[in-house]
């Protein structure tokens, strides 16, 4: 899969393509927005991998280039001890979800998840940390997920003095679902299934490496001083 970004003085945009089956799939918007979608088919003997680079080409000298989104999501709960088989099935359902409509707004993708100390966590790699918290908080209420959620993040994963910033349930900035709902479901319903990036964004990450909110955890502050901090980088 192709993912290209390129930052217009206040806004990103993105450029996607990837195979999935016998079509080639393009898409591409402002971050955020669900953007616009063309599906190619593939013809006896054609490659995707030359499709790929045939269309990605023109979007690469406007300045369109690769470029790993820094902010992470965290989406946790309490869960029973390893994970009861009602946690992994919310933790899969949000996985799925988030992958969906990041993907599909080009905002970046799930990570997988990891348990540890009693709560799950869902992780998301995202280009703009406030819109996916906004677009999360508002698809998991539509899904009936919300409840015993906490969603906090980072602006910078590799900042590691950065102090995570709770968006949920303390926070008061979240929009409704129905004020995002031109870009979460039930509108991707209608789409294609997104497809991840890879074996790292299908798979939970137990034994990977802690995130960085997840080794920030015993540094957490009063929401109140968060908001503040949040002010103040704004």
């Amino acid at each position: 899969m192709l993912k290209l970004y390129k930052q217009i003085q206040e806004k990103i945009y993105y450029w996607q393509a990837w195979e999935q089956g016998t079509d080639v799939l393009l898409h591409w918007g402002e971050v955020g927005q669900r953007g616009e979608h063309q599906t190619i088919p593939l013809i006896a003997g054609e490659n995707a991998e030359d499709i790929l680079l045939r269309e990605s080409a023109p979007q690469v000298n406007q300045g369109f280039a690769e470029i790993e989104p820094v902010s992470l999501l965290a989406i946790e709960f309490v869960c029973e001890g390893t994970g009861s088989p009602a946690d992994l099935k919310k933790s899969g359902e949000i996985e799925y979800l988030t992958n969906q409509f990041l993907g599909w707004t080009g905002n970046g993708f799930c990570d997988g998840n990891e348990i540890a100390d009693g709560t799950l966590t869902v992780f998301c790699c995202v280009m703009d940390r406030q819109i996916a918290a906004d677009m999360t908080i508002a698809c998991l209420r539509a899904a009936q997920l919300l409840d015993g959620v906490k969603i906090q993040s980072i602006a910078n994963v590799e900042d590691d003095s950065e102090v995570p910033f709770i968006h949920w349930p303390e926070a008061t900035q979240a929009v409704s679902a129905e004020a995002v709902a031109p870009v979460v479901l039930p509108e991707t319903q209608s789409l294609p299934e997104f497809a991840a990036t890879s074996e790292a964004e299908r798979q939970p990450n137990h034994d990977v490496e802690a995130h960085p909110i997840e080794q920030q955890k015993e540094n957490e502050t009063p929401n109140a001083e968060l908001e503040t901090e949040e002010e103040e980088e704004e």
